[in-house]
């Protein structure tokens, strides 16, 4: 069985029962590979969108059956930077003899130089990022500012419930649970290259990776002092009530430099960045107490005095409640 629609090139959805035509079929997104089914009956289903005619391809896939996928004898110059996380279910890679389980917490980035075996099971229904050699190599090389000597390889295992990490999760989540209501952005072709260009850069700087030393000192050179000590005085004294008068008095700047500075180099106020980092801590500790925690104390405890409008901006920032976060770290402590 095959059904595949494709909108204006852009829209992308497919259902297939045999593992030959899945493989043909996602030939274009993750390059050649090995497919076999370990068990069950293939039941693959996939929808997604293109960013730069295939360049790129953020989408959600399932195969219905236990699956395991491969590059053995595949050259490294054909294969694509491959990034997912489960939604339902688990997968588990196996690179350079080590084994990196995924589910829910933890995604996998599969970079196309070094030796891997990718596990999925039946019930594994996961988001899944598609990154070409060449658009990576591009940015790469903006970042870092010159040709890049050697390729690019990231640490297999991501982080996505707390970190950098976890907030470009959200943005693909963004992506694949609206579909259909940005596909015809990407009509655009500009505006499709700049969201693989989004992706990229914030998978690059979020992601631990053989450049990130060279890109954390150059990121380091481009931020003014005063900004640091301001992220530092706000990270150290979140849980207090601090406003920016004190945040720019810790700077040593005026309240407006700080404001400008804040937006150009981290694009929010320094106000919003104090908000978001109390969210994060919350969250942080939330799934390190476990079966301990009282939200509403964490909540007061990081600084958050509004508990109303601390539920309505924690779902906003992590798309889910504190009590599924809660839930969640009582189920894995149990």
């Amino acid at each position: 069985m095959d059904a595949m629609t494709r909108s204006r090139g852009y829209s992308l959805h497919a259902c297939r029962t045999d593992a030959d035509g899945v493989k043909a079929w996602m030939f274009p997104i993750c390059g050649p590979h090995q497919l076999r089914v370990s068990q069950g009956r293939m039941r693959f289903q996939y929808r997604g969108v293109t960013l730069h005619a295939l360049s790129s391809v953020v989408g959600v896939v399932e195969f219905g059956a236990d699956v395991v996928a491969g590059i053995e004898g595949t050259p490294p110059s054909a294969l694509n930077y491959n990034v997912s996380l489960p939604l339902t279910g688990e997968q588990e890679l196996c690179v350079d003899g080590r084994l990196v389980r995924s589910s829910a917490d933890h995604g996998i980035v599969v970079s196309p130089f070094t030796m891997q075996e990718l596990a999925i099971a039946g019930d594994c229904r996961k988001m899944m990022v598609s990154l070409s050699q060449q658009s990576v190599h591009r940015v790469l090389e903006e970042l870092i500012r010159r040709e890049p000597e050697v390729p690019l390889v990231f640490e297999s295992r991501v982080e996505a419930v707390q970190g950098a990490t976890a907030a470009w999760w959200r943005l693909v989540r963004n992506l694949v649970d609206d579909e259909g209501a940005v596909q015809p952005l990407f009509v655009q072709p500009s505006l499709a290259q700049e969201m693989e260009k989004l992706l990229i850069k914030g998978l690059i700087l979020a992601q631990p990776n053989n450049y990130s030393d060279e890109l954390a000192r150059l990121g380091e050179a481009r931020v003014p002092h005063y900004v640091q000590r301001a992220r530092n005085f706000m990270e150290r004294h979140h849980g207090e009530d601090i406003d920016l008068d004190d945040v720019a008095a810790a700077a040593g700047v005026s309240r407006d430099t700080l404001f400008s500075a804040f937006r150009k180099h981290c694009g929010i106020s320094p106000m919003a960045y104090l908000k978001q980092h109390r969210l994060e801590e919350v969250r942080r500790l939330i799934l390190a107490t476990g079966s301990a925690g009282n939200v509403s104390a964490i909540a007061l405890e990081c600084g958050l005095r509004h508990l109303g409008r601390f539920a309505v901006e924690y779902r906003r920032l992590f798309a889910e409640s504190p009590s599924d976060t809660l839930r969640r770290a009582r189920r894995a402590a149990a």
